[in-house]
């Protein structure tokens, strides 16, 4: 398997999802909570591809660059949290529809967002590194 292929094809995705997410709702959906729980989605493949991919490729990036894992750990630390506070204030928006409640999922949003650029960064520094091209 081309342990390549994934990560570029979950980026691809994320990438479609954040331009077609409002244009593809649908009628009476709430746009926060399509968007809220599409990024959720996609940010955990996305995440979970650039993991698979650091691990499957760790000895040779620990030669080339040791920065690369230590992002990884981070965010395999700090992703799973995340995503979960991003789908538990998806979930009590959707109870309680209110200001406070729409800040709170649009804070995790930003918090998860910044963890796949993340992602995205060291999967690019990682190709870059190993001479590969996504």
């Amino acid at each position: 398997m081309n342990t390549l292929r994934n990560p570029a094809i979950c980026i691809l995705l994320m990438m479609l999802v954040g331009c077609s997410s409002c244009s593809t709702l649908a009628p009476g959906a709430d746009a926060i909570v399509v968007r809220a729980e599409q990024t959720a989605d996609a940010s955990f493949k996305t995440i979970n591809s650039f993991l698979e991919y650091e691990r499957n490729n760790r000895a040779a990036l620990w030669k080339i660059d040791r920065g690369i894992k230590h992002t990884a750990d981070k965010i395999r630390v700090l992703a799973p949290a995340q995503i979960k506070a991003l789908r538990d204030a998806t979930k009590e928006y959707k109870r309680v529809k209110s200001q406070e409640h729409i800040d709170t999922v649009d804070l995790w949003l930003a918090e998860v967002a910044a963890l796949v650029g993340q992602a995205q960064m060291a999967l690019a520094q990682a190709n870059t590194k190993l001479g590969r091209t996504p």
